[in-house]
This record gives C-alpha cells, structure tokens and sequence, in this order.
C-alpha cells in the first residue's frame, strides 16, 4: 500500500508540474508582455505558452476560419450590435492586428527565439461563445 501512495504521490506531482511550471525564458517573455504600456489594458492578453528549438508558441485569438468580427466585438463590447462594415469594426481588427504584430515583434527579439508560431487560444474562444474550425 505504501508502494501505492508513493507511485501515485509522484504521478501527481509529475501532473502538476507539467500543468503550472513554466521555464524560465517563458516566465520573462510573459513578463515582458506584461510589462508594455500599449499590451496592458488590451482585453486580449497574449502569451507565450512554450519555447522549443527557439521556436516560441504564442497563444492568439486569429485564425484562418475564425470570425475576427466576432474576435473583435468581444473585445470591446460596445462594438457588438455594429454591422461587420462600420468602421469602427475595421480599426479594432487592425488595432488587432497591430498589438499582434507588436507582441510577435517583441517576442522575436528575444535571443533565445529564432521564429514564432501562433497557437489558436480555443479555451478562450469558447469561453466567449466563437466558433471555430476544429
């Protein structure tokens, strides 16, 4: 029984670390994002969820599929009963798109990145009810 305790105590523990630690070069990008004035207060906060072979994985809510219409009137809310052609849908998905251009920009800067990959955040998107391809 004992055995037991011991082996699942360690499969645990094996579970939680791979669930919440994050090595440290990770840590730091995510700071540094953080840390941008014009990052701060976006309803949309990127992240790095991995860095492999310098290749960082950053979560987005853009896809190929996915509605940035959709993308954007969760965002700001007060976009949300506009038809996709007013203008003021346009500047938030290009508001968009610049704060992903500038946190990919940031992140690539990093010595320890060659390259980025942009990672679909499907939690999020189903959280705020966006369909997306599967």
């Amino acid at each position: 029984m004992k055995i037991y305790a011991a082996v699942l105590s360690l499969v645990v523990v094996t579970i939680l670390l791979k669930a919440f630690y994050q090595p440290s070069d990770v840590r730091e990008l995510n700071a540094l994002l953080a840390q941008q004035e014009q990052l701060k207060d976006y309803p949309y906060q990127f992240r790095v969820l991995q860095i492999d072979n310098g290749v960082a994985v950053i979560s987005s809510p853009r896809a190929a599929g996915v509605s940035v219409p959709a993308i954007v009137k969760v965002l700001d809310p007060s976009l949300k009963d506009l038809p996709i052609t007013d203008d003021r849908i346009f500047e938030a998905q290009r508001r968009l798109a610049e704060i992903q251009s500038a946190v990919g920009n940031l992140v690539e800067a990093s010595p320890n990145v060659s390259r980025i990959r942009w990672k679909l955040d499907e939690e999020w998107l189903r959280n705020h009810g966006i369909a997306f391809p599967h």
